[in-house]
């Protein structure tokens, strides 16, 4: 049976929304099922590292979390990303921010992602997809979270999406 996940996407280097795309269409070649895409968002970077962009991702996966986070992994990977240092400039970042009401903490697995809930370039991105969706852990809608006073003051910026050339995006799965 296959099971609602929520990604995040992130980048700060080369062409981030060509990036997502791409990723997406990798995400649906592997087996992903209805997949939505956000709108895009811009963030400050951290440590004067540039713009971040960062959209979130819904679709129904058939098999495990660690499956899909193995996945994610290796698309990364393939974009030539090694993790060196936390929060290193990237072409792609893909979190696995939650797998249907699932909850996991090991030395490779931690869901939901420990970080979602504080962090506006998450939450602006998820709410534009799943908005009534509880996070397990705070038991609060992820809208509910968003408009937190403490999130609503870190800036992040709607952005418009550069017109598609092609990909699943264009196939109207997202």
């Amino acid at each position: 049976m296959a099971r609602q996940a929520l990604l995040g996407l992130g980048a700060n280097l080369g062409d981030p929304p060509a990036m997502f795309r791409w990723a997406a269409d990798e995400l649906d070649a592997a087996g992903m099922e209805g997949m939505r895409l956000s709108a895009l968002y811009r963030s400050a970077g951290i440590n004067a590292e540039g713009n971040f962009f960062n959209a979130a991702l819904t679709g129904h996966w058939a098999g495990s979390a660690r499956d899909l986070l193995d996945l994610c992994l290796d698309i990364e990977r393939r974009t030539g990303r090694l993790r060196t240092t936390t929060n290193a400039p990237r072409l792609l970042d893909i979190d696995l921010l939650l797998f249907a009401q699932e909850e996991c903490d090991d030395e490779h697995l931690r869901l939901p992602h420990p970080r979602m809930h504080l962090r506006r370039f998450a939450l602006e991105p998820a709410c534009d997809l799943v908005p009534a969706l509880v996070h397990p852990h705070t038991r609060r809608s992820l809208i509910d979270m968003l408009f937190d006073r403490k999130i609503q003051a870190q800036e992040v910026r709607r952005v418009d999406w550069p017109k598609a050339e092609c990909g699943a995006r264009d196939r109207g799965h997202l």
